[in-house]
């Protein structure tokens, strides 16, 4: 048994398919399935069901696969350790930005990050917090930019910056008149909110407060650029 065979192992329980998985892997498919074929006559256990329609993990296998990516993330640690030892930043670095976010900051400190460590690989990736949270307790990405609270209790966080929280009107509405608004305000309001998934659309829900918020239902944004 080797690394190799149970990173085959990790990328078919994450594909479910023989064939994205041999091309994540960067194999030919006959080849990935030889090595997984290995692996169960070495454990001497049957990992993966196999159908001409679905690939399904056994009982065993999905136990497998588990422990296999505990060792896949302390392989991953053991060899950014040594690169640490030999150049703290020279390596790569994954981080993570919510959509409201990532195209407002990160053009901001990637020019600062990549003057002050030219030998930093840094790779960007904007999803919604949710997933980004699942990313961070996988091990696939280094931190993330999130909004708080940060609902794991796996992850420990820092206070980087805070923002007050506003509201984009119309200079023919009413609201645009005042200095400062409160939920009564706002409540009466057809508001235009972003999707279900998105932090921003969780805070002004919770602001306005949900069983009375008057909401536009026939639209729903991803970007607040839209």
């Amino acid at each position: 048994m080797n690394l190799k065979d149970l990173k085959y192992l990790v990328a078919v329980a994450e594909h479910r398919n023989f064939r994205k998985a041999a091309d994540a892997c960067f194999i030919s498919q006959p080849t990935l399935s030889m090595q997984l074929k290995k692996l169960e006559e070495y454990l001497q256990v049957q990992l993966i069901e196999r159908d001409n329609r679905n690939v399904l993990l056994t009982s065993a296998g999905s136990q497998i696969v588990e422990k296999a990516k505990l060792i896949l993330d302390l392989e991953k640690d053991i060899k950014d350790s040594a690169k640490s030892f030999q150049n703290p930043f020279e390596r790569e670095i994954r981080i993570g930005a919510f959509p409201t976010l990532a195209p407002y900051y990160f053009p901001k400190i990637m020019p600062k990050m990549n003057k002050a460590f030219p030998k930093l690989k840094i790779y960007l990736f904007e999803e919604k917090t949710e997933i980004l949270v699942e990313k961070l307790e996988q091990g696939k990405i280094d931190f993330a930019f999130l909004a708080t609270p940060v609902l794991s209790n796996k992850l420990s966080h820092e206070v980087v910056f805070k923002e007050r929280f506003l509201i984009t009107a119309s200079d023919k509405n009413p609201l645009s008149k005042k200095k400062a608004l409160n939920s009564e305000d706002i409540i009466s309001q057809n508001l235009l909110l972003l999707e279900e998934g998105h932090c921003l659309r969780e805070q002004a829900l919770e602001f306005c407060s949900l069983n009375l918020l008057t909401e536009n239902a026939s639209f729903r944004a991803t970007s607040l650029e839209t």
